[in-house]
C-alpha cells in the first residue's frame, strides 16, 4: 500500500494516495475531481488530477497582469479575482502580498504544455469540432458552458452549427461520459450533454443541462448533486438526518425553508422522527450544515457532568455541547469563566454561563431556544429563525433587531426578536412605598 504514495510537494506536505470516488478537490477551489485524483487522510485534503499533473509554480512575474511578484497562497480563502474576471473564488489563489491583491490560478497561469488549440474534439460534441473563441459569446448562445452551466470567460471553444459551448476547464476536465457505484444512485449514469428541462431526483429542483441519467429506471440528476453527502449533523434539528432517494411522505414540509416538498424526489429525513424532513439543497446550506460527512462516525452522547457549586435546577440541566440554529457548528457551554460579554443574539451584557463556538456567544436563554419556538405573545402560531437581509421590527418592542424569529404563516408579518422571547412571562414587583411616576409600560 505503501507504495501506491504519491509526493506532491508544491501543493501538500504529505504522502497522498489515489483516489477516483467523486469527491471534491480541495487543490484550486474551481475543479470538481470527478475523475482520479489523489487524497491525503491525514489532513482529509484532496488534489484533482489536472492540479497533481500540472502543479502551478510557486512564484509568477506577469508584467502585464500586476506589476508585482504574485506569490501562490497555500490556504484556501475566499477572494475577489483581481484579473478581467472579477468574480470571487474560494481555494488557493495567486496573491500579491504589498497589494493584498488576490488572482485565480487559471486567470494569471496555464501550463505550457496546455496551450489551447484552435480547434478539439470532445466526446460531449463527437458530431463537430468545437472551435477556439476569444472575447464575448455569440449574441444567440446564453454565455454558459453547456456542461458545467457556469458563465463562460474570454477563452472558449464553440460549435456555431449547433449553438454549443464549452468553457476551458470542461474541455480540459470534462465530466465522465457514465457513472458506476456512486452515492448517487445504485444503476449505471450517462451523462447527457444538451440543452433539456429536467427536475433532479436527489433535491427536486428544476436543472436545464447535461443532467446524469439512469436508462434504466428513468432516474436524473445535477452533477453537483452526485456527491451529497449520505449522512449529516444540521443546525435545525436534534438529530443527524440521511439521505434518502425518494421521500415517499404527500404533504411533506422542509424543517429549514419551511415551504413544501416534492415527495416523488429525494431529501434527507430523520430516522428518529418519522415527520422531519429537508431539501437537499437547504440541508447543505452553509449556515445549516458545517460540511461534515457522518456516514460511518459513531454518533456522540451527550452526557450532564457534575458541577462542584450550587445551581438552579434548571441550570444544572444545561448540555455540555448543543447545536442552535445560529451556528452550523456545535456551541460548548462555558461555565469558568466570568468574563463580560455580548449575547450574539439578543444583544445583552451578561458574565454568566454562556454557548460559545469560536468568537460567536450566546447567553443560556438565548442558547436553549428551540426551533420552532411558542411564545404566548403570538399562541395560534409557531415561530423560526429565517434568515433576513437587514433588521426587522420587533412587534414586541417596536424595535429593529437583527436576528429575529418569523412567524411563516402568510399575511402574518408576526416578528420577535431574541430578546423579547427571553423576557420572564411573569416578573415579581416589591412595594417599597415610592409611587413612580412615567409613562405606562410596553
Amino acid at each position: 500500500m505503501a507504495s501506491m504514495e504519491v509526493s506532491l510537494p508544491l501543493i501538500h506536505e504529505h504522502l497522498m494516495m489515489p483516489w477516483n470516488n467523486l469527491r471534491k478537490g480541495d487543490c484550486c477551489g474551481c475543479l470538481e475531481a470527478v475523475s482520479d485524483g489523489y487524497r491525503c487522510e491525514i489532513c482529509d485534503f484532496n488534489v484533482d488530477l489536472h492540479c497533481a499533473k500540472y502543479p502551478p509554480p510557486e512564484v509568477l512575474v506577469i508584467k502585464k497582469t500586476h506589476h508585482h511578484k504574485l506569490a501562490l497562497f497555500k490556504e484556501q480563502i475566499e477572494f475577489v479575482c483581481g484579473a478581467k474576471c472579477w468574480k470571487i473564488g474560494t481555494g488557493f489563489p495567486y496573491k500579491c502580498h504589498e497589494c493584498d491583491v488576490s488572482f485565480h490560478v487559471n486567470c494569471v497561469w496555464r501550463p505550457s504544455e496546455l496551450k489551447p488549440q484552435s480547434e478539439v474534439n470532445h466526446s460531449s460534441h463527437s458530431s463537430h469540432h468545437l472551435k477556439l473563441n476569444t472575447g464575448q459569446p455569440p449574441d444567440y448562445s446564453d454565455g454558459k458552458c453547456r456542461l458545467c452551466g457556469k458563465e463562460i470567460d474570454e477563452l472558449y471553444y464553440h460549435c456555431s452549427s449547433c449553438n454549443f459551448t464549452l468553457d476551458m476547464h470542461c474541455v480540459l476536465n470534462p465530466p465522465p461520459e457514465t457513472l458506476r457505484d456512486t452515492k448517487a444512485h445504485d444503476h449505471t449514469l450517462i451523462l447527457l450533454p444538451r440543452l433539456d428541462s429536467f427536475t433532479c431526483n436527489a433535491c427536486g429542483l428544476k436543472g436545464d443541462r447535461s443532467p446524469y441519467l439512469c436508462v434504466q429506471c428513468g432516474f436524473m440528476i445535477h452533477q453537483d448533486c452526485l456527491d451529497l453527502p449520505r449522512v449529516i449533523k444540521t443546525n435545525r434539528h436534534g438529530h443527524r438526518i440521511s439521505r434518502t432517494s425518494v421521500l415517499g411522505v404527500v404533504n411533506s414540509i422542509c424543517g429549514v425553508c419551511l415551504e413544501n416538498m416534492d415527495w416523488t424526489c429525494g431529501g434527507y429525513s430523520c430516522q428518529r422522527c418519522p415527520g422531519y424532513f429537508v431539501h437537499s439543497k437547504c440541508a447543505t446550506r452553509s449556515d445549516v450544515w458545517n460540511g461534515e460527512e457522518l456516514e460511518g462516525v459513531p454518533e456522540e452522547k451527550e452526557y450532564l457532568d457534575p458541577y462542584d457549586f450550587i445551581l438552579h435546577k434548571t441550570c444544572a440541566g444545561f448540555l455540555r455541547r448543543r447545536w442552535h440554529m445560529l451556528d452550523n457548528e456545535q456551541l460548548t457551554l462555558v461555565t469558568n469563566e466570568d468574563n463580560i460579554f455580548e449575547c450574539y443574539a439578543c444583544h445583552r451584557i451578561s458574565n454568566g454561563f454562556r454557548y460559545q463556538h469560536e468568537d460567536k456567544e450566546l447567553d443560556v436563554l438565548c442558547g436553549t431556544i428551540p426551533e420552532p419556538f411558542y411564545h404566548p405573545s403570538h399562541p395560534h402560531h409557531p415561530l423560526y429563525y429565517i434568515p433576513q437581509d437587514e433588521e426587522t421590527k420587533c412587534n414586541g418592542c417596536n424595535e429593529l433587531a437583527s436576528p429575529v424569529l418569523t412567524c411563516i404563516e402568510n399575511d402574518c408579518g408576526f416578528f420577535l426578536d431574541f430578546k423579547c422571547a427571553t423576557l420572564p412571562l411573569v416578573r415579581q414587583v416589591v412595594n417599597t412605598g415610592v409611587t413612580f411616576v412615567g409613562k405606562k409600560p410596553i
